[in-house]
């Protein structure tokens, strides 16, 4: 299992996507046509333990937050298991709903790495990713 598994840190991240391109004149106007794609930017995940209100580090809800280039996102969710579930509560880009899945491998102590899988399931905003990560 992974309930002894650190996953608090910074980890720099490989990303491929495939996502609805955008306009050429006007990049807020989604087109029918798909794109696949790997950022130029490097995306850095920083994970951290989500405390608000009557959420305590116990309840294992954590918040990643994205940057790559100008890209910004912040994900809140749950760490169950060896995979932390987060949906996006902001984003730069304004492609919601996304959900995220974050696998680790089976260990204790300090995570090495995970894979991220990224589903947005709208059919306007479509976007998938596969995000390979390893710790800074």
């Amino acid at each position: 299992g992974c309930s002894n598994l650190d996953i608090v840190g910074d980890y720099d991240c490989n990303v491929a996507c495939v996502a609805r391109d955008v306009d050429d004149m006007n990049e807020n106007q989604i087109t029918d046509e798909l794109v696949g794609f790997k950022p130029t930017e490097d995306e850095t995940d920083s994970i951290t333990a989500f405390l608000l209100d009557q959420i305590k580090e116990t309840d294992n809800i954590y918040q990643v937050n994205i940057s790559s280039g100008d890209f910004q996102e912040v994900e809140i969710g749950p760490f169950v298991g060896c995979t932390l579930y987060t949906a996006t509560e902001s984003v730069t880009d304004g492609r919601f709903p996304v959900l995220e899945e974050y696998i680790f491998q089976e260990g204790s102590g300090m995570a090495d790495e995970f894979t991220k899988i990224v589903r947005n399931p709208s059919q306007e905003s479509f976007k998938t990713c596969k995000v390979s990560c390893t710790r800074k």
